[in-house]
Formats: C-alpha cells, sequence, structure tokens
C-alpha cells in the first residue's frame, strides 16, 4: 500500500564545510563544491540518533530519503588548510612525562622539528568549503521524514558538513509539503 510521501526543503550553513572527494591522495584532500548525498544523510542519521555501526538504521534512511542538492547561486570560496603531520610512534609523552611506549624508544629527529619513528614528518593540504549556504530538498515516505524532521530540529548527534570538525552553524526547514 503506497502511503503520503512529504518533501522537506532544508537550508544548511557551515564556517567550514569539506564534503568528499578526497581522490585517493593522502597529502591532499580536496573538497567538492555542495554536498554529497552520502554526507546529508549521514547528517540526517546523526540527528536521527543512528550509529556508524547501525547498518539497518542507515540502510532505511539511505534507501528511504531521497537527496537533491540545489545548485549554490555562487560559487563558494575554498580554503585551505596545511597541517604538519607525523607518522604513528612520534614521542609526545616525552614532553609530556608519560610513560613512553617501545616503538617511541627510537625517535630520530624529523624534518620542520619532533621526532619520529622514520624521521619524516609532512604536511597535508586539506580543503574548506568557506561560510556557505546549501539548500537540500528531501522526500521520502511521511513517517520517516517527521522522524528525520525531528532529527533535525533536535538533533541527537552534533550536525557536522562533512567532517567531524565542520559543524553546522545553522540547519533550518524552509519548507514542508506532502504530497
Amino acid at each position: 500500500r503506497e502511503c503520503c510521501m512529504k518533501q522537506l526543503t532544508v537550508r544548511i550553513k557551515g564556517v567550514l564545510q569539506s564534503w568528499g572527494d578526497y581522490g585517493g591522495s593522502t597529502n591532499f584532500k580536496s573538497t567538492n563544491y555542495k554536498p554529497t548525498v552520502s554526507g546529508i544523510h549521514g547528517l540526517l542519521e546523526a540527528g536521527i540518533g543512528i550509529k556508524r555501526v547501525e547498518l539497518e538504521r542507515k540502510a532505511r534512511v539511505e534507501n528511504g530519503v531521497k537527496v537533491f542538492v540545489k545548485e549554490p547561486e555562487t560559487f563558494p570560496e575554498i580554503y585551505t588548510d596545511f597541517q604538519v603531520v607525523s607518522p604513528k610512534g612520534t614521542s609526545i609523552g616525552k614532553y609530556l612525562g608519560k610513560k613512553k611506549r617501545p616503538e617511541d624508544m627510537t625517535m630520530l629527529p624529523a624534518a620542520g622539528g619532533g621526532f619520529s619513528t622514520t624521521g619524516a614528518t609532512k604536511v597535508i593540504q586539506k580543503q574548506y568549503i568557506v561560510d556557505q549556504a546549501f539548500d537540500i530538498v528531501l522526500e521520502g515516505e511521511d513517517s520517516l521524514m517527521e522522524e528525520v524532521k525531528y532529527g533535525l530540529l533536535h538533533p541527537y548527534y552534533q550536525p557536522t558538513l562533512g567532517k567531524a570538525n565542520c559543524t553546522a552553524s545553522m540547519v533550518r526547514i524552509i519548507d514542508e509539503q506532502d504530497f
């Protein structure tokens, strides 16, 4: 039996956003210029309170909610963050007075300072969209969309925009229609 369907239009905004498109490189992580469908599904699942390991509950949202991302009116500004990382085994405990692990005992001076097991720290680049709003259209069966709506207005987990460090500054329902 076919049920009633509901459509929500949601506006999301954040100071920083990063949506997929990592391209397989470990040294450079780019971002799409707009949200990805899987990223929006993750936002909805977090709002409802679905953990990543709850595959059946995740499948209900991913199969039951259609996502349409509207094109932004202006191309978003992209910010590139440069981060210095050291390989596993970096001896930070030495500076914090903590007990060292066996792999920390063989530290070598690393490029650019610090210590590492290989002597090789590296600089990685991560791209972020800066201060951009996006309108997202969500469609699905009425009861699921009511659950999604509640999760957006009263999120179980902090809503993030692509990555955990990209928290949403605004998640607002701007239109709601039954059809």
